[in-house]
């Protein structure tokens, strides 16, 4: 069963002990044409496009994640900012490096990746915030990502 998406509880960036990353928010630039995955969120938010569609628009798109230092892009960050609130832990997402920008303090880096390579080495019990503090982001927690990982990655046979 693919899990539904929450809207993230915390509101504020703040709400969570979010080792070292900054309290302000990154915001949408109406400069900046929506990716894909911020327009799908925006229609999920709005009620016309499913949570599942959302998460597999996800695993097909390129994420930013905030690593405590550089890395090339496409190499999975081994020191990744993680957020934790009285749900469980969670790695901070992003849908574009305007988003990561509030979390880029000292010797932090914003690392692109592909979704699907991401979700796949994410380690058990650990969730996924997209686009923290932003109004175009949504959580998911630990059980509900290895249960999309699996139907992701499961049967293609059609049977």
């Amino acid at each position: 069963m693919i899990p539904e998406m929450t809207a993230p509880v915390h509101g504020a960036v703040n709400a969570y002990d979010c080792e070292g990353a900054t309290t302000e928010r990154g915001t949408m630039n109406s400069a900046r044409p929506a990716t894909v995955l911020e327009r799908a969120i925006a229609r999920a938010q709005a009620g016309t496009l499913s949570a599942p569609t959302v998460l597999w628009t996800l695993a097909a798109s390129e994420l930013i994640i905030i690593n405590r230092d550089a890395v090339d892009d496409g190499a999975m960050p081994s020191d990744p900012v993680l957020l934790h609130d009285d749900k469980g832990t969670f790695l901070a997402l992003f849908s574009h490096r305007e988003l990561a920008a509030a979390y880029l303090t000292d010797g932090h880096a914003a690392v692109a990746i592909a979704g699907l390579q991401l979700l796949r080495r994410l380690p058990d019990g650990v969730g996924i915030v997209m686009n923290p503090g932003s109004r175009l982001g949504f959580e998911v927690p630990g059980d509900g990502v290895q249960a999309f990982v699996a139907d992701l990655m499961g049967d293609v046979s059609g049977s």
